[in-house]
C-alpha cells in the first residue's frame, strides 16, 4: 500500500511539473 501511495504522489507530481512547464511555455508565448 505505501508503494502505491508512493506511486501516486510521483504521478502527482510529474503532472504538475508538465503543466507548470505549458504554462511557462503558455505565458512566454504571450510575452513575446
Amino acid at each position: 500500500m505505501a508503494l502505491n501511495r508512493s506511486l501516486k504522489n510521483y504521478c502527482a507530481r510529474l503532472c504538475g511539473v508538465e503543466i507548470g512547464l505549458k504554462m511557462l511555455i503558455y505565458t512566454s508565448k504571450l510575452r513575446f
